[in-house]
């Protein structure tokens, strides 16, 4: 689809990943969200794991890396390290085990001694750090699934500090990415995911609180707000909020960065196609919102055609493809449409509700995604997938060789196999006479 090719292209120019906060009051702050885990559990984390038979299924997709119980507390010993790169280490390698699925049971045995120790560290840490513990932390979310209010309530306070205060940028991207997954995943209250939307809003909109917001900050919050309103409670789309979000999401699409412009575009084709689905008398249009559509149609119908001077004729030929996607959305109404290949079987999805969902999940799992797809039930009911469609195809038969049809096959390959080398002779024979 032209549209990965256009995230693919926005995202090759991102900078290096960071992390931090500020100021040690700032740290504090952030502490005291992180109450509900123990001191020692984030001093010594190896020391608390219960054993991983409580988590239940063991049908994971397994790491020769990660096969057992100790590989996994040996990764949680790296986390408790002083020395920076050995905490990056493990960082990486609990990130690897998670999207692997290799860590399933055990993380989700041990999710409070995870969630407290990522918080601890996400706090304290660099750059780097910073930026593997946001990933962590969307991994565990996605992992740990729905109904999970009381541990998601707990780390929400400390991710959105994050975002609107993190001294480092990439983090703060990362923290929003992993505050909407939490809210997506384990948030049941509606209240919380419509005050989640008023925050990713005013984080695109440059109307949050804390530090000003980048471009790919503004495009993260795009793309987290986009996630939430996939399941925006009923009555979140006022005629006033209607007409907000078409103001900012059109203005967006003047952006500088790339990545910001499609994320602005998909929300938009989001938009639309959901206001096609309510019931007409629901949301007559009025005037305002004519206008508004019009110059939206317009500026997507010329983003179609154009590219930047400075783009070389690939990266011009990516974004036209994403925006003649979403102007054929928005103006014509016609759906979105990619194929995921599993296996041996094609799953098509052709809504941006579900493109939307599907790109949180691969920006969260990236490598892991096929591993995530066919084993986590949190995805296949997001997608509407019958889990049924992962089962394991049957094996080929195996005949025994020694039964009525395994000496018949055998007979009949020996009899085929004569006939082809006869045949062979006779005709190099039969050049020999000539």
């Amino acid at each position: 689809m032209g549209k990965k090719s256009a995230r693919a292209l926005a995202a090759a120019g991102k900078k290096g990943k960071g992390a931090g906060l500020t100021s040690d009051d700032e740290r504090e702050s952030v502490t005291s969200e992180a109450s509900f885990l123990s001191q020692e559990a984030v001093e010594h984390p190896a020391s608390a794991i219960v054993d991983d038979s409580v988590a239940g299924s063991n049908s994971r997709v397994a790491s020769p890396a990660y096969e057992n119980e100790a590989d996994f507390a040996e990764v949680l010993e790296k986390l408790a390290e002083k020395r920076t790169s050995t905490r990056e280490t493990g960082l990486k390698e609990l990130t690897a085990g998670l999207r692997s699925y290799a860590f399933a049971d055990a993380a989700q045995a041990n999710r409070e001694i995870i969630f407290s120790t990522l918080i601890s560290l996400i706090r304290r840490g660099g750059e780097k750090e910073g930026v593997l513990c946001a990933e962590a932390l969307g991994l565990m979310f996605l992992l740990i699934g729905p109904e999970e209010d009381e541990i998601f309530m707990q780390i929400r306070g400390p991710l959105e500090y994050l975002v609107t205060r993190g001294q480092h940028e990439e983090v703060r991207v990362e923290a929003a990415r992993a505050l909407a997954m939490g809210s997506f995943i384990c948030n049941t209250e509606e209240e919380v995911t419509l005050a989640n939307l008023s925050f990713f809003q005013g984080l695109f909109s440059g109307e949050s609180e804390g530090e000003r917001a980048s471009e790919e900050l503004k495009a993260a919050g795009v793309d987290s707000w986009a996630l939430l309103a996939t399941v925006a409670p009923n009555g979140y789309h006022t005629h006033e909020l209607r007409v907000q979000l078409l103001e900012e999401l059109l203005g967006l699409l003047d952006a500088s960065s790339a990545e910001l412009k499609v994320a602005a575009g998909e929300g938009l084709a989001l938009l639309r196609e959901y206001w096609r689905q309510v019931p007409v008398a629901s949301h007559d249009v009025s005037a305002e919102e004519e206008d508004l559509l019009e110059s939206i149609v317009d500026r997507l119908r010329d983003m179609a055609r154009e590219g930047s001077k400075r783009m070389s004729r690939k990266d011009k030929k990516a974004q036209r493809a994403s925006f003649r996607e979403v102007y054929a959305a928005v103006a014509e109404g016609q759906p979105p449409e990619e194929v995921i290949n599993f296996r041996t079987r094609s799953f098509r999805l052709t809504s941006w509700v579900k493109m939307k969902q599907l790109e949180s999940f691969r920006d969260c799992l990236q490598g892991g995604l096929l591993a995530a797809f066919g084993t986590n039930p949190v995805i296949h009911d997001v997608l509407e997938i019958d889990p049924a469609s992962f089962e394991t195809p049957s094996e080929r038969r195996m005949v025994d060789k020694n039964s009525e049809l395994g000496k018949w096959r055998t007979t009949t390959r020996s009899r085929n196999r004569r006939t082809r080398e006869s045949a062979k002779h006779h005709f190099t024979e039969d050049g020999e006479d000539s």
